[in-house]
């Protein structure tokens, strides 16, 4: 005799517990009873349990519950995929069906399949490039980019597709494939979506002959910057910034004061401070505190690119800190803009970014999105010899969630080797990370990238750091809270702060053996003497040398 509970759940994210608070919850309950049955002693068969381990045991919701199952990675069972080996229509159908296939590896086969096909395969490609699904396009677009130089022609006759998605992704492709030789002839092809009665087409038009470095286009551009689309405005305005025509500052001006959203005025803003124009950033200033978290971001990341200014800025901090370090922009703004530099953007070929993105989601286990690196260092390296040209997909792989802790480590590492101070407020903005080992890969990367206003950044977090520690609740792997607040005073130290001498002077006293070494490098580094001091000398001669150190 006894009872079966029946339960029907609703989960917003998989996978998750049954009666997560926040994530799931129950629809329907129905409790079933029963009598004088006689238990079945077979064993019982099912799926196993999926358990989400987050890093640190942060909450899903925390680590970023849309992508559980990319950096959770519950197993999952064999799948056979048939990849067909000839090369007529119809097999070429079914490869550019396999685009669809949920399994990354038939995505792949197909992938090396249809560029070994190569030109018998352009016509299908060309008409997959109008699909309703973004991943088909997107990887009959990697195809044709890979087919190369013989795929051009296709390429610009889709141009002049029916298909409006078609045409888009075709101004999309030539924006990822070497400019031709017959430049102004395919200018000239182009030039026709410009006066287009969809706005689709006049956007995707703008921003391929700003790519192109079409000169010759400028007057009809700088019409485009009176368009009711605000989308083509945009493109338009970006387009001249590329460009560098300066003699459109008065056509963005005017164009600035009609916008009616805050995401046009942001992107006007920034083309005018492109362009050497001091006159778009209050626009920029204006918009730091806007309620919505991704155009404040977005309106912060244009404002830096141009003036390098931050003042310890952070677009997702606490709305007290934002507003307070909004003041000091606009305070300084006030009274140095009008000698403070402005800055060209730092512009990287879309086939370079492309690599250079390719590489940065690879990093730490990948993303289900490449095939992951069996060894970071080597990725690692890869970007670091890229220089500058890396830095742009760098700072867009810090925008991966909490979650993908090894991936966000790998990235911060990397940009501690950089050493580029533009990487520093994004840099800073992640010793909030509630991963404390992502945080502590934050405050090393400053050592290089950092200036002195992240200072207050390092501060809070060692705040941070000694308030968890005494709560008790340092992740496992981090057993005493020395190490972390070495390694924050050292860059403290390294970034001119006057009280980081001090606390590296304590940490002599550490029993921590790794502390130890972090607090008597950094001091000797500074000085050019250890005074004696041995990280690993017996407990009574190291604190004798440290009291050398306190005098």
């Amino acid at each position: 005799d006894g009872i079966v509970d029946c339960e029907l759940h609703f989960k917003h994210y998989f996978p998750i517990e049954d009666h997560h608070p926040e994530l799931a919850r129950r629809l329907e309950l129905e409790r079933l009873t029963f009598a004088d049955i006689t238990p079945s002693d077979k064993p019982i068969e099912s799926d196993p349990e999926v358990a989400v381990v987050t890093p640190e045991n942060i909450p899903p919701r925390q680590a970023g519950a849309p992508l559980l199952v990319d950096f959770a990675r519950p197993p999952i069972g064999q799948t056979a995929i048939d990849i067909p080996q000839g090369s007529s229509p119809e097999d070429i159908s079914a490869l550019i069906e396999l685009f669809m296939f949920p399994v990354p590896q038939a995505n792949r086969e197909a992938r090396k399949r249809l560029i070994e096909i190569g030109m018998p395969a352009m016509p299908q490609l060309i008409e997959a490039l109008g699909s309703w699904d973004n991943k088909t396009f997107k990887q009959a677009k990697k195809v044709i980019q890979a087919i190369g130089t013989p795929a051009l022609p296709a390429v610009r006759q889709a141009l002049t597709s029916e298909s409006l998605y078609v045409r888009m992704h075709a101004r999309e492709l030539l924006m990822l494939m070497p400019i031709p030789a017959d430049k102004d002839q395919l200018v000239q092809q182009v030039l026709a979506g410009l006066d287009s009665s969809n706005a689709i087409d006049r956007r995707s038009t703008c921003d391929l002959l700003g790519y192109l470095g079409a000169f010759s286009t400028l007057p009809q551009l700088r019409t485009l910057l009176a368009d009711s689309d605000p989308d083509v405005v945009r493109s338009a305005a970006l387009a001249l910034a590329r460009l560098q025509d300066r003699e459109a500052i008065p056509a963005v001006e005017t164009a600035l004061a009609a916008a009616n959203y805050s995401e046009l005025r942001v992107e006007l803003g920034y083309v005018l401070a492109w362009l050497g124009s001091r006159s778009g950033v209050p626009a920029l200033l204006a918009d730091l505190n806007h309620p919505d978290d991704l155009l404040r971001e977005r309106c912060f990341e244009k404002f830096f690119a141009v003036t390098q200014l931050h003042l310890g800025y952070e677009p997702h901090a606490p709305r007290e800190e934002r507003l307070a370090a909004t003041a000091r922009l606009q305070a300084y703004w006030a009274q140095n803009g009008a000698t403070h530099p402005l800055r060209r953007p730092l512009r990287v070929d879309p086939e370079t970014t492309e690599h250079a993105w390719h590489l940065v989601s690879s990093l730490g286990g990948g993303a289900g999105i490449v095939p992951a690196a069996a060894d970071d260092e080597d990725v690692i390296v890869e970007l670091t010899d890229m220089g500058q040209e890396a830095l742009p997909s760098l700072l867009k792989g810090l925008k991966f969630p909490p979650g993908f802790a090894a991936k966000r480590a790998s990235i911060l590492t990397t940009l501690g080797r950089l050493g580029d101070p533009r990487a520093a407020p994004f840099v800073a903005q992640a010793l909030r990370d509630p991963v404390m080992g992502v945080a502590a890969h934050a405050a090393m990367a400053l050592e290089s990238c950092g200036d002195t206003e992240c200072l207050p950044a390092l501060l809070r977090y060692t705040d941070r750091v000694l308030s968890t520690a005494a709560a008790g609740q340092l992740p496992a792997s981090i057993p005493t809270a020395d190490p972390l607040l070495a390694q924050a005073a050292r860059t403290r130290l390294i970034l001119g702060a006057p009280r980081a001498e001090q606390d590296l002077i304590n940490l002599l006293l550490s029993s921590d053996l790794a502390t130890r070494r972090v607090a008597i490098g950094a001091l000797e580094a500074k000085y050019g003497d250890s005074k004696g001091f041995d990280p690993q000398a017996p407990a009574a001669e190291r604190r004798q040398a440290a009291g050398r150190w306190q005098e």
